[in-house]
């Protein structure tokens, strides 16, 4: 800046240099022109023009600025304006992790977008670079660094890891067809391109390709799982050679169904979270201290209810909600339990927007290599101002964001009145600040501190402002420093050339501080209030003896048990410290615990009881109205949620609650076992058509108790058989013999729906036919034929060129051979292919 007149205060300008916590992930798009901002504390949702049915990606600078964001196909800047070459990325628009976006280390403004396609393309994972530079500042795809192919076939599978010498990261990806993990190392010198393969856990099939992996916050442990193969591992990550070992099988441990997809570590690591869809609906929480589970929430059977898990920069856990206008919340997901406090539609989504069932994919924060320099810059020395104006300028650079202490966010700012100036510089690599104080002519600053305490039997120096030429204090001495002992007011004249300028100092006694504490209990919750009573406090913090502390003033404190807790208030100030402690008791308020089936048959009664510790009813109520008893037993009309209310003596409210599915009457048929024809002269083995082979008290109209019975059929005659399924159902099957065909024209049973989702069950579709089969075809909505085979050692796996086939309904034409006069029959039909 111009110089100014040497007999004007001028005085050195002080460089501060600020750095925040690093809050890359402070911006999340997802769904359907969801927008979520972080930068407040508390997330402010708003819209935004991504749609996305599963996985995205989202990266803002050090100090949470936007810059872009992507779905895997398409890459927008920070203004929403789909970059110049960020159309065509080769990722899927319906992979669980569609992208990833990490910063070359030592690069400012250089970043790698790693893509993976979804189930219905080749698995390719692939990466582009985006340099910040191009575009005037707003970033775009380098060209020719776009869609560069890493390994083929991989699943929906990314994440990253810093590695051990903080020189750059581990990008983690799954093959298909094989267990072997692939981590590439991204570092200054750019992305080697030979992974290093670690062949450990369960081998992913090429249908196998959906499901996440996530890194824990410590970046220790990794998560991989796969949604329809019913695989969920624990892995141990090394990140000095980019080793993946020690699996841990989570589905058998936990007993854990098929359909999980979403999931998340706590902050604290302590905690997994795992989330399922399609058949059932439900989240999870598996301690790693311990070994154990919990179920937190049942959400409706059937259908995509609950969706990806995602760790906020706030300290909470969010789940995608497909096709609502919210999202889910884990409030305290460090806390043990139900004391994570999960809340269904935790947080409302802006007007016009929707969850589906992705979320962003992203490093965790607090593994993030931040740069922690600032960013060096000088606005000049504080000095006078003499009328007219002059420019105060910062460094410019191609990603530089600016803002100026009125808001403004030029790089330069333009001063014409006396007054303090301050700018805050950012960008992806660090930010700075710098301030400068513009004196008017004939005012001199005279500053001698705030008024402040002094602690007995202590001292306090007053000094002479900066550059002053002399002072003069309140007694007439005039050296340039003042010491206090006792309190009162102090006050100085200070001379700077001609001008003159005071200020005065108010010293106040303070005294040693004391400790005290009253407080309040809900004996329902077990919620005690403290009120703080302490005197001359400035610090305090409360220690609740179950291994949390608070310094709020007056805080709220949940003791998960009841009993005698030891708390303790210390307090401080300048001159010392002091604390308290009191016992505080908690009551026992009681539990209820509700046990019972929670899958009966129709028509069969159940009997449900509930368990009550540590309290005294004062009513009972069920949810079916009856009242006053703790065991009912009853049969359902329909699939329900029973649940008992027990208000107790204490005035506390305890309740319990279970989900029944009330299974509908079994449906069962018979099969001709052998000898493979249905004629008057050769006998016939029968059996039951039924799904579970775990029948009880079977008993055919022929006085026979076997699974299977052999007769020589007559015509017309009616075989009828009752049994007992594994889940206490009657079931029922009767059929008239006929010549012609055991039920009727056809000798064939055809089922209507298989599930290749590689459980192990009902994997295939392979009709039941007489000796004497033919053929069987099999053609898509459009008349495609998909597969033809001669021969009944060949069923269908629901593929089409060694690709799975979408779920959907099938035409199927099978023929075979009469099994009495061999001419040649067929039935036309339909199938469901359901994964």
């Amino acid at each position: 800046m111009r110089s100014a007149p040497s007999w004007l205060l001028l005085v050195c300008c002080v460089l501060i240099g600020t750095r925040s916590p690093a809050q890359e992930n402070n911006h999340w798009f997802f769904g359907h022109n969801v927008r979520l901002d972080f930068n407040g504390g508390a997330p402010l949702a708003t819209t935004g023009p991504l749609e996305a049915l599963e996985g995205t990606a989202t990266i803002s600078d050090q100090g949470g600025n936007l810059l872009f964001y992507t779905n895997g196909t398409t890459i927008w800047d920070r203004n929403g304006n789909v970059m110049p070459n960020g159309s065509g990325v080769l990722g899927g628009a319906s992979s669980t992790q569609a992208a990833l976006i990490v910063a070359k280390p030592g690069s400012c403004g250089i970043y790698y977008v790693f893509t993976t396609q979804d189930h219905l393309q080749s698995g390719d994972l692939r990466y582009s670079v985006v340099d910040m530079c191009l575009n005037n500042g707003s970033g775009d795809v380098v060209p020719g660094e776009k869609n560069i192919l890493l390994n083929t076939p991989c699943g929906e599978k990314l994440t990253a890891v810093p590695n051990t010498a903080g020189t750059g990261y581990w990008v983690i990806g799954h093959r298909l067809g094989s267990n072997e993990f692939i981590a590439y190392s991204l570092t200054a010198a750019g992305l080697d391109l030979s992974p290093v393969i670690s062949g450990t856990g369960a081998y992913q099939a090429s249908n196998c390709t959906i499901g996440p992996l996530k890194a824990s916050p410590d970046g220790t442990r990794l998560v991989c799982m796969t949604t329809f193969c019913n695989s969920v591992e624990l892995f141990d990550f090394n990140a000095t050679n980019g080793v993946v070992g020690n699996p841990l099988n989570l589905t058998n441990q936990h007993s854990l169904p098929s359909g999980c997809y979403g999931a998340e570590f706590s902050p604290d690591g302590q905690f997994l979270y795992i989330s399922t869809t399609w058949i059932t609906n439900n989240l999870y929480q598996i301690s790693l201290t311990n070994s154990t589970s919990l179920t937190i929430a049942n959400g409706p059977l059937g259908g995509y209810h609950f969706g990806a898990l995602q760790s906020a920069p706030d300290g909470r856990i969010y789940m995608a909600r497909p096709g609502e206008a919210f999202v889910d919340v884990i409030a305290s997901p460090d806390a043990s339990g139900t004391g994570c406090n999960y809340l269904p539609g935790g947080l409302p989504l802006a007007a016009g927007t929707s969850s589906d069932l992705g979320m962003p994919c992203m490093i965790p924060a607090t593994i993030l290599q931040t740069d922690t320099g600032t960013i060096p810059f000088n606005l000049g020395p504080d000095t006078a101002f003499c009328g007219g104006s002059f420019t105060l300028t910062a460094p410019a650079g191609c990603s530089n964001i600016f803002l100026w202490q009125d808001g403004s966010s030029a790089n330069s700012f333009t001063v014409s009145q006396p007054g303090t100036y301050w700018v805050r510089v950012s960008n992806s690599c660090g930010s700075g600040s710098d301030t400068i104080s513009v004196f008017s002519v004939g005012q001199a600053i005279a500053n001698l501190g705030p008024d402040t305490a002094l602690c007995a039997g202590s001292s306090i120096i007053l000094a002479a402002p900066a550059g002053a030429d002399s002072i003069v204090w309140q007694d007439g001495s005039t050296l340039d420093e003042y010491t206090v002992t006792l309190p009162g007011t102090y006050w100085a004249q200070v001379f700077f050339g001609t001008c003159i300028g005071q200020d005065s100092v108010i010293v106040s006694s303070m005294p040693q501080p004391q400790a005290g504490f009253s407080y309040s209990v809900d004996t329902c919750t077990g919620t005690v209030q403290f009120i703080d009573a302490s005197q001359g406090a400035s610090e305090l913090e409360w220690d609740f003896s179950d291994g949390t502390t608070s310094t709020a003033l007056s805080p709220e404190h949940i003791y998960a048990d009841p009993g005698s807790h030891a708390v303790t208030l210390h307090v401080a100030n300048a001159c010392g410290s002091d604390e308290v402690v009191q016992q505080v008791v908690i009551p026992d308020a009681g539990q209820v615990l509700l046990n019972g089936p929670d899958l009966i048959c129709t028509g069969i009664p159940a009997t449900y009881e509930a368990s009550l510790m540590g309290a005294v009813p004062s009513t009972i109520s069920w949810s079916n109205g009856i009242t006053d008893t703790l065991s009912i037993t009853f049969s359902p009309d329909s699939s329900l949620w029973l649940s008992i209310t027990v208000p107790t003596t204490l005035g506390c409210v305890l309740s319990d609650s279970i989900f029944i599915n009330l299974s509908p009457p079994p449906v069962a048929g018979f099969s001709i076992i052998g000898p493979g024809k249905l004629c008057s002269d050769s006998p016939i083995t029968l059996g039951i058509a039924y799904p579970d082979n775990d029948l009880q008290g079977i008993t055919w109209s022929t006085g026979d108790s076997t699974a299977t019975i052999t007769l020589v059929p007559v015509q017309g005659q009616v075989v009828s058989v009752v049994a007992t399924t594994a889940q206490g159902c009657p079931l029922t099957a009767s059929d008239t013999l006929d010549f012609a065909g055991y039920g009727g024209a056809s000798d064939a049973f055809i089922p209507n729906v298989f599930t290749p989702n590689g459980d192990g069950i009902n994997e295939v579709f392979a009709p039941e036919v007489p000796a004497g089969f033919i053929s069987m075809d099999i053609f898509n909505r459009w008349g495609q034929e998909l597969y033809h085979t001669n021969s009944t050692d060949q069923p269908w796996h629901g593929d089409h060129r060694a690709s799975p086939v979408p779920d959907g309904t099938y035409t199927y034409i099978v023929k075979w051979a009469d099994q009495c006069t061999g001419k040649e029959r067929q039935k036309i039909g339909h199938v469901t292919v359901l994964r």
